[in-house]
C-alpha cells in the first residue's frame, strides 16, 4: 500500500531462495496506490531492514545450504530508491522466467555429472568383483560397463541439448526490446523441453549410480546420496508434468502458456 512517496509491504514468502545469506532482497508486488496504482513493481531491499523477519523454516533432505526459509514482511518501507523498476508487459520484460528455467535444467545435468564423476572412482577403486562375473574387478565387469554406458549416454544428450540452449537464450536476450511474443515462447517451449529430461535424467543418474558402487557407497561419510536428495528437493519445486502438458499442448495445438513465475 501506499505511504508517502513510498510503499509499505506486508506478507510471506514461504520459500525465499538465499534470502538468510543475502545482503539484499529482490521482490516484486502490484502496487496498491501511488505513483504505481496497479502495475508490477519490482524492487530490491537491505535484508535485514525493519519489518523484515528471517524464518528458520528450511529443513528439508536436499537443498540444506540453499537458505531458503521463509521470509515475513511486516510494514517494511519501500522507498522509491529502492525500484529496479516495473514490468510493463513487453515480452523482453519476463525473458529472464525462462532463462531460470534453464538455469535449473543446468543445475539438473551438473547434479548428474558430479554424480557420475563420484561413482566412477567409487567404481575404480572397488576390490575383487561380483562372484559370477567373470571379471577381476568390478571396473572391468561387462555389467557395469552398461549401467555406466547407459547413463553417460543420457547425460550427454542432456548436455548437448543444454549447450544449444543456453546459446539459444543468449541470441534471444540479446535482442533486447525487439524480443517478440513469438520469440519468447518459442524460447520458453525449447526450455520447457530440457527441463523434463533434466530433471528426469538428473534423477535417474543420482539413484541407479549405487548399482555401481555397491553397498559400501551407501555409508555417510562418503556422502554420494547428496546428489539425488538435492534434485530431488529441488525439482519438486516446479512440477515437471506440467512442463510436460506445456510441450505436449503446443505440439498438438500450438497452445501457449501464460506467461507466470514459471512459464
Amino acid at each position: 500500500m501506499a505511504d508517502g512517496d513510498g510503499y509499505r509491504l506486508s506478507g510471506t514468502k514461504h520459500f525465499a531462495t538465499g534470502a538468510a545469506a543475502a545482503d539484499r532482497l529482490i521482490s516484486a508486488a502490484v502496487a496498491s496506490g501511488g505513483a504505481y496504482d496497479g502495475e508490477l513493481v519490482v524492487f530490491a531491499l537491505d535484508a535485514r531492514r525493519e519489518g523484515i523477519e528471517h524464518l528458520d523454516t528450511w529443513d528439508h533432505l536436499g537443498q540444506r545450504a540453499s537458505a531458503s526459509g521463509a521470509v515475513r514482511f511486516t510494514a517494511v518501507a519501500v522507498t522509491p530508491e529502492d525500484v529496479i523498476g516495473t514490468d510493463t508487459g513487453e515480452p523482453f520484460s519476463s525473458v529472464v522466467t525462462p532463462g531460470v528455467q534453464l538455469l535449473f535444467g543446468n543445475i539438473y545435468l551438473a547434479v548428474a555429472e558430479g554424480a557420475l564423476a563420484q561413482a566412477r572412482e567409487l567404481t575404480r577403486a572397488r576390490k575383487n568383483s561380483w562372484f559370477l562375473s567373470g571379471a577381476d574387478t568390478y571396473a572391468e565387469d561387462p555389467v557395469v560397463h552398461r549401467v555406466y554406458g547407459e547413463l553417460v549416454a543420457r547425460t550427454e544428450a542432456v548436455r548437448a541439448l543444454a549447450d544449444a540452449l543456453n546459446r539459444r537464450f543468449d541470441g534471444v536476450a540479446g535482442l533486447g526490446a525487439a524480443v517478440t511474443a513469438e520469440d519468447r515462447a518459442e524460447l520458453e517451449l525449447a526450455i520447457a523441453g530440457l527441463k523434463v529430461v533434466s530433471t528426469e535424467v538428473g534423477l535417474e543418474v543420482a539413484s541407479r549410480v549405487f548399482e555401481v558402487t555397491g553397498a559400501s557407497s551407501t555409508r555417510n561419510s562418503i556422502g554420494l546420496d547428496v546428489y539425488w536428495r538435492n534434485i530431488r528437493t529441488h525439482s519438486l519445486h516446479d512440477p515437471v508434468d506440467y512442463k510436460k502438458i506445456e510441450v505436449g499442448a503446443h505440439f498438438l495445438n500450438g497452445t501457449v502458456q501464460p506467461v507466470s513465475l514459471y512459464t
